[in-house]
């Protein structure tokens, strides 16, 4: 029975210590793992991702394709000798059909890949064979959509060969992008009320394919002058939208009210103006990058309200497990909750959200000099729910959680309670040594 109160006692210290350093710490900067060249990345310069159904990830970078299996890379780039070879190496959008195609977007016109032959088809869109930029990639119903500097093409690729598909492309023509406005499609997103988002660098329509028909229904349509460059939608159904020159666009389309978030100095906006890409993880929390400052991050809890807190990653020049680059051009999730961070100049950063963190607790009290107080030789909790804590050279503290408060114990009048704490300690089966650093 003895035995047993000493055990209840260890984890009852144990769990209060924890708590301690949940509630009062600050967590050290995310980790990230890198793959750059000296990995074998062909360009450390990323601009899209893929996942396949194999479970392999798709870089496509400024100089060629990359293909990654968790140990190695493979890397596919353009051969004018070779027809199966890419058509560009600047590699803008990656989509897999239901055959297990890549299909992959260039700066010079579309190809697939096809993993039974394990070759690559360059893919003309247009009767004329004239070639363009591919930078947006939708796949559903046995369709693919293109959106590229010529507009949006749609053909039906389902239990289609290379010559059938090619033939097969249509103009998607009834846009207002064609009342005088760009043509560039930036970005395509399946909505979750319905339809497809295509983002142009000036409007945002979406849209709704009836059957067996290349002539969209289009759902709402406007204009937006803000050079738009990428696009998602969060889990309620809103649709968020960077900017390269006004941050960061929400748009709620129940109540199709658009909401700005700019670079206004605070934490209630984005670290940057220029913001490039996002992605949502398993969570529903958002992922901002910007080409010049870093990482933002959005807890799911506050994509609705007015005033929306962006949280921080910024390149450290010391840490070398944290984020290598400011730049960043490119953000995916993949199926395993990994955000993929394609940088510019410095390859990849990959961060797993659900590895342990690590918090951090240090000693402050007023007027005097703690910095030798953080060797903690013991630590223990009361009936009371204080923290008792004895240090290597500087003493006994009680902490006061309720409270935030150290009060420093001398051998005076408190020393029936410090006698009786250390011999308590002393007492347990498995004493409890140090710890300001806690993996949790």
């Amino acid at each position: 029975m003895e035995i047993l109160k000493h055990n209840m006692r260890l984890r009852n210290i144990l769990v209060s210590v924890l708590l301690l350093f949940f509630f009062n710490g600050t967590s050290q900067p995310r980790r990230f793992k890198q793959l750059t060249s000296s990995d074998g990345i062909s360009q450390s310069e990323v601009y899209s991702f893929l996942e396949d159904s194999r479970g392999f990830i798709w870089f496509g970078t400024i100089d060629g394709l990359n293909k990654y299996d968790g140990y190695k890379i493979e890397i596919f780039n353009t051969n004018k000798n070779d027809p199966h070879s890419l058509s560009n190496n600047t590699v803008r959008s990656l989509a897999e059909d239901q055959a297990g195609r890549i299909w992959i977007g260039t700066d010079d016109g579309l190809n697939v890949y096809d993993p039974q032959s394990e070759l690559i088809y360059q893919i003309n869109i247009n009767s004329e064979e004239i070639r363009f930029p591919v930078w947006s990639l939708n796949i559903q119903d046995g369709y693919i959509l293109a959106g590229s500097t010529n507009g949006l093409w749609r053909a039906k690729i389902q239990n289609a060969g290379i010559q059938e598909i090619e033939s097969g492309f249509q103009p998607i023509t009834d846009f207002s992008y064609n009342q005088n406005k760009s043509k560039l499609i930036r970005s395509i997103v399946q909505s979750k009320h319905g339809g497809l988002w295509i983002i142009t660098s000036e409007n945002i329509s979406r849209i709704i394919f009836q059957q067996n028909s290349n002539q969209p229904v289009i759902i709402e349509d406007f204009s937006v002058n803000t050079n738009q460059v990428t696009a998602t939608e969060d889990s309620t159904g809103n649709l968020w939208v960077t900017s390269a020159k006004e941050g960061l666009i929400r748009y709620n389309p129940k109540i199709r009210e658009i909401d700005y978030f700019n670079a206004n100095g605070t934490l209630f906006g984005p670290s940057s103006q220029k913001c490039s890409s996002l992605a949502i993880d398993k969570q529903g929390n958002l992922w901002v990058g910007t080409l010049d400052r870093g990482l933002n991050f959005i807890k799911s809890e506050e994509l609705n309200k007015e005033q929306v807190y962006f949280e921080r990653i910024l390149n450290e020049p010391f840490n070398t497990g944290g984020l290598n680059s400011n730049l960043i051009y490119s953000l995916y999730v993949s199926k395993n909750n990994l955000l993929w961070v394609g940088t510019i100049g410095a390859g990849v950063n990959i961060f797993n959200p659900e590895q342990k963190r690590f918090y951090h607790f240090k000693f402050h009290y007023p007027n005097e000099d703690l910095s030798n107080s953080n060797f903690i030789r013991a630590v223990y909790a009361d009936k009371e729910n204080r923290i008792w804590i004895g240090t290597h050279g500087n003493g006994l503290f009680i902490y006061d959680q309720g409270k935030d408060q150290f009060q420093k114990l001398g051998f005076g009048t408190h020393s029936f309670f410090l006698f009786q704490i250390m011999g308590e300690i002393r007492n347990s089966f498995a004493p409890v040594r140090a710890c300001i650093w806690l993996n949790w």
